[in-house]
């Protein structure tokens, strides 16, 4: 039974510390002096939180991917090295866990049904490192491309440390603080770059969204901007789960919390709307087409199938309303059709993709089976005009990090390598699919229903915007492959 959200207490401490957090982000790049101090002062705080309580090692570098898109809400400058703020997380939350498997002389992990994915997929991975080295690649290039696949090693640490359902459901309450944060973060952000407000300045709120790497603000008109954050994928978990939850709540969900679930799908599909990514939309579409499967796999009757999407569409119509009253209160002469027109219409990511995928598809030929390896760099003219521009009148592009996501792990590890990727994920969605029959319609049974309608949404996102490939989309792998195993 999911109860009582508003009072649990880490749904509180969760919501109210990211707000704090957010905060003293916001100073230290207003301030970068301070930036050095605050970031080891924070790191050390979180470590002793980690080696004093060991849930910590799990709920703090989730609740980063959470809210912390590219991870660099703070940066530490070593000599021209810059270390994030999640890499650094990331460390320290790997080193705690290693102290915690040598004091418990145990590694629950060689028991998993998925020790042996895990470690074809690491092998996956050495291929890909091993092809960059012979040929010559730089190693600065190959470490920062490899990083995004190094949440992985996290895995049997996570496996280990969960070991009851309160962790699970003190996860939950955080997984879904953070969101409802995050979307008020979109929605906030939105409002005031969408009107303007004397007094506010809007260059350095910019800035620190832009330097902090937390997402894209993109002008559409004068009263309309398009807020893109990339942990707004975790919005699209949030809403799935929570949708999911209301969808089936008379067997789940406290009556006093279905005022809950409806306010959270609220804010997080219009967070999801402002978002405008068509890649998002997308995902969602596969989220409605598989739930339908699902349902019908169920032998849901349909009356109650009808009834399940009539509370999708009564939400989506709450929504709108809501992005309608963000730009018209105050009054703007912004016109909510852009929405159709996106739908419809390309623009210069889209067209940027486009004139990215014929190169990728030349070099996946040049190594279809054991792929090009990690920091494969590809040059191409783009329109784009963030790349074409007075500095770079061609449009000149070279890198190694690519749009999009499937065919990318093609051509960095070959035919062999993406397979790989696809067996594991589908290993994830079958485990989750039979789990879920089996305790059907138990709480448990629904979230974890849940946890495989959000990875084939994130695998269709995948196509076209790289989540799989990086700690966002290989987070979310992790963290199901521990609950899965915790509740078998």
């Amino acid at each position: 039974m999911i109860t009582s959200t508003w009072n649990d207490k880490y749904f509180k401490y969760t919501f109210w510390s990211l707000i704090i957090a957010d905060i003293f982000f916001f100073w230290t790049h207003t301030f970068p002096n301070f930036e050095t101090i605050f970031f080891i002062i924070t790191c050390l705080a979180l470590f002793y939180l980690m080696l004093k309580k060991t849930s910590f090692i799990v709920y703090i570098p989730l609740l980063e991917l959470f809210v912390g898109s590219q991870g660099h809400l703070m940066d530490l400058n070593i000599n021209g090295f810059i270390l994030s703020f999640r890499l650094a997380i990331f460390l320290m939350a790997f080193i705690a866990g290693i102290i915690y498997l040598i004091k418990k002389r145990k590694f629950d992990f060689a028991k998993s049904s998925y020790l042996i994915p895990t470690i074809i997929y690491l092998a996956m991975l050495l291929l890909g490192i091993g092809t960059a080295l012979a040929h010559n690649r730089g190693l600065v290039n190959i470490f920062f491309d490899l990083n995004g696949y190094l949440f992985i090693f996290i895995l049997p640490i996570f496996y280990q440390i969960i070991k009851d359902k309160k962790i699970l459901k003190n996860l939950l309450y955080i997984f879904l603080a953070g969101a409802f944060f995050f979307s008020i973060k979109t929605i906030l952000t939105f409002y005031i770059f969408s009107h303007h407000f004397p007094g506010v300045n809007l260059t350095i709120l910019y800035e620190w969204l832009r330097d902090s790497r937390i997402g894209e603000i993109t002008i559409v008109n004068p009263s309309f901007f398009r807020i893109f954050f990339q942990s707004q994928i975790y919005i699209i978990i949030s809403f799935i789960i929570t949708f999911c939850l209301l969808a089936f709540k008379e067997q789940v969900v406290d009556p006093k919390d279905k005022k809950l679930l409806i306010f959270l799908n609220i804010f997080n599909l219009t967070a999801l709307l402002i978002s405008l990514s068509r890649s998002y939309w997308v995902g969602l579409a596969m989220f409605l087409s598989t739930l339908f499967i699902w349902l019908i796999i169920k032998k849901y009757k349909l009356i109650n199938i009808i009834k399940v999407y009539l509370k999708f569409l009564g939400i989506t119509a709450l929504s709108v309303l809501f992005v309608f009253l963000l730009v018209k209160l105050p009054y703007t002469d912004a016109d909510l059709g852009l929405f159709a027109q996106r739908l419809t219409t390309g623009e210069a990511a889209s067209n940027s993709r486009l004139e990215l995928l014929p190169h990728m598809l030349e070099k996946i030929k040049t190594q279809p089976i054991l792929g090009n390896g990690l920091a494969q760099e590809i040059t191409y003219m783009s329109h784009d005009p963030r790349n074409r521009n007075e500095k770079n009148p061609n449009g000149s592009v070279t890198t190694y990090s690519f749009e999009w996501g499937w065919l990318s792990i093609w051509m960095k590890f070959g035919i062999l390598g993406l397979l790989i990727y696809l067996y594991l994920i589908l290993k994830i969605i079958i485990d989750s699919v039979k789990l879920g029959i089996n305790k059907w319609p138990r709480s448990e049974a629904i979230l974890i229903i849940s946890l495989a309608l959000c990875l084939i949404t994130i695998s269709t996102i995948h196509i076209f915007s790289p989540y799989l490939d990086h700690p966002l989309g290989i987070g979310f792998m992790v963290i199901s492959i521990a609950i899965l195993e915790k509740i078998k």
